[in-house]
């Protein structure tokens, strides 16, 4: 046996950090020992909760294939299994479970099962398609007995449809249109996907048409496939205009009363916050022409005071006719529920007596785990030799929240992301900081470059930066913006149109999420 072997594998499930594989090497833990492994060995392997969950679903998944490795597996590892296959299936959150689910189809023996699947009335050419294949009876298979499709699903699905389309004419060109009756097929023949995962399409802000989805970036991958291969001809590409806006030097705010007197004041705050209000539009064409937003709080007093924030917050003006204070608990209830459901996540706050506060905060810290790690777009200030960042799933965390135990850990971790966001032309945003264990959270935190505004929970934290964003006018981090837009549009009930503009392809990232909390929520 290589003694690669089992680092392999745990980078193919997604662990490959190196803390994990060294723990699993300093106890001599192979492969063939990886289904004896017990509950409390395996929290003792992987502290963390997420990739602990991670973990579960994969040995889970894989089990067949290891008990083919060892078929002389003992009885106390076959009933150690049966643990786990028991811990990740028996989950009581108030939804119908997949153990639930298959008891109208746990009767029928798997050819029986089969023989249904072909036999079932066609709903259109795609469920033929998907009948005179292995990997699209398994998608039927899957979705008939779980009544939904899982991601690995989706990305077969996927594989299909384009390969299927592009099976007589290696060159076909599929537009916007093309896309759009694609996606309706499957809509229409898996009811619970929402058309926007697979197509959605917007304007940029020349106007431009933008098509993204599952069915456009797999298109566009096999046709780079083609290409390479060169069984078709590549289409020229249209130049992109560099859309940055190029501040103008000769705008100076100095000059007005307002604006001088909040520059060496910071009270009496009755009087900070009459002549905030009067100098809304001035300090707009401010921050317009700011680089970092640092510079901001370096220039009004009144910002670096406790209660500084609610000063940019209240900028956020075009916003607060919409927004409400949300009933955030029930946002947490639905949201225990979709992480639950989301494989690997089924031990997920199953502790009881805990308070709502403690729930909002591992929800909140759980979050970046229902999307994949994608590539965003450059910076408008990148050059053209600047590389597109990737970011690592640790630095996605860190755009939805800083978490840390001790205040120095605070100033490292936000030096370091200050200091990744410089290398690829972004800017510092403000961000929610919680201090403290997730089940003793100290203090929060609303963290801008070096300054700290203290807040009483951790909902105000994330609702004072939800605010502030619109007051700054700055989005959200680049890193976590799709994480930002589900929150906005399922905790505030807010959409606006800049959501999409300048990341067009967030649409199809988030869509299928927003469905599954639609469901739940109902």
């Amino acid at each position: 046996m290589s003694a690669e072997e089992l680092p392999a594998l745990l980078r193919s499930w997604g662990l490959g950090d190196d803390a994990i594989i060294r723990s699993f090497s300093d106890n001599d833990v192979s492969v063939d020992r990886l289904l004896g492994l017990t509950e409390e060995e395996i929290k003792e392997l992987i502290p963390k909760v997420g990739p602990r969950s991670t973990f579960k679903s994969k040995l889970k998944e894989f089990a067949p294939a290891l008990q083919a490795r060892t078929p002389s597996t003992s009885a106390t590892s076959t009933s150690n299994d049966e643990q786990i296959e028991q811990d990740l299936d028996d989950v009581d959150d108030g939804e119908p479970t997949a153990k639930k689910a298959r008891q109208d189809t746990d009767s029928l023996s798997p050819d029986e099962f089969r023989e249904s699947l072909l036999k079932a009335p066609e709903v259109n050419n795609l469920h033929t398609v998907l009948k005179s294949q292995l990997r699209g009876l398994m998608v039927l298979g899957h979705h008939k007995t779980h009544e939904v499709l899982d991601s690995d699903c989706r990305d077969h699905l996927c594989e299909l449809v384009i390969n299927n389309e592009l099976a007589s004419d290696h060159s076909k060109l599929i537009e916007d249109e093309g896309f759009l009756k694609l996606a309706e097929k499957i809509k229409k023949l898996f009811p619970t996907e929402e058309i926007e995962t697979w197509h959605a399409s917007s304007r940029d802000s020349k106007g431009n048409l933008v098509v993204t989805g599952r069915l456009r970036t797999k298109y566009d991958a096999v046709r780079r496939g083609l290409i390479r291969a060169n069984l078709i001809e590549s289409r020229r590409s249209a130049k992109k205009s560099n859309n940055s806006v190029i501040p103008d030097d000769s705008f100076n705010a100095d000059d007005d009363p307002e604006i001088s007197w909040l520059m060496t004041n910071d009270s009496p705050w009755t009087e900070v916050l009459t002549k905030w209000d009067a100098s809304v539009a001035v300090r707009r064409q401010i921050v317009l022409h700011l680089k970092y937003y640092s510079e901001y709080i370096e220039k009004f007093p009144a910002l670096r005071t406790q209660l500084g924030w609610e000063l940019i917050a209240q900028d956020g003006v075009a916003i607060e006719a919409k927004l409400a204070q949300p009933d955030w608990r029930k946002w947490v209830d639905v949201m225990i529920k979709l992480i639950r459901r989301e494989k690997g996540k089924s031990e997920f706050l199953k502790e009881t007596n805990l308070s709502d506060g403690h729930k909002f905060a591992a929800v909140w810290l759980a979050l970046p785990s229902l999307w994949n790690v994608k590539t965003i777009p450059k910076s408008p200030a990148a050059g053209k030799k600047d590389t597109c960042w990737r970011p690592s799933m640790s630095e996605i965390q860190h755009g939805v929240c800083i978490h840390a135990t001790t205040v120095p850990e605070i100033i490292e971790k936000v030096s370091a992301k200050k200091l990744t966001l410089t290398t690829y032309h972004f800017g510092l945003l403000p961000l929610p900081v919680l201090l403290g264990p997730v089940e003793n959270i100290r203090q929060c935190f609303i963290v801008l470059d070096e300054q700290r505004w203290e807040v009483d929970s951790v909902f105000e934290a994330v609702f004072g930066v939800f605010r502030m964003s619109f007051g700054l006018h700055s989005n959200y981090p680049p890193e976590a913006r799709h994480a930002w837009l589900f929150v906005q549009q399922t905790l505030f009930n807010i959409q606006t149109a800049n959501d999409y503009q300048k990341y067009p392809r967030l649409k199809a990232t988030i869509a299928a999420r927003l469905k599954e909390f639609s469901l739940l929520s109902s």
